[in-house]
């Protein structure tokens, strides 16, 4: 969703509020809300999602869960502007080549190096 809503301005206060939450803080939370679903049945360990009134940012799942969703999409956004500003850097080292001193050379083998991982990690290998 690109447009701001008021429940994401209030997802973007709670991050502010209490911070990042961390991946297995997330799964911990979605176990209790699956739990939450069978009341102690089918083997659930009994626990319940942790939702209060009024709410508590630093420890409701509701909030915590939502907040975990607009930090992952914030990092998603980050990723791909790295990701897009490593393949230009990438394209430009290879259409402009370069004369370097020994020591640059050295320096820019490390680069080229640098950018061979960055290219394989993002799946455009080039032969």
């Amino acid at each position: 969703m690109s447009t701001t809503t008021p429940i994401a301005a209030q997802v973007r206060a709670v991050i502010e509020m209490c911070g990042a939450v961390s991946h297995d803080e997330a799964d911990e939370m979605v176990t209790r809300f699956i739990a939450s679903h069978f009341n102690g049945r089918m083997g659930s360990s009994g626990e319940h999602a942790r939702i209060t009134i009024p709410a508590d940012p630093k420890r409701d799942d509701d909030l915590r869960l939502s907040a975990y969703i607009e930090q992952q999409r914030a990092a998603e956004r980050s990723t791909a502007a790295l990701r897009e500003a490593a393949e230009r850097l990438a394209n430009d080292v290879e259409q402009y080549g370069l004369s370097f001193s020994s020591e640059q050379r050295d320096a820019w083998q490390r680069v080229e190096v640098s950018i061979a991982a960055l290219r394989s990690l993002l799946g455009k290998d080039k032969p």
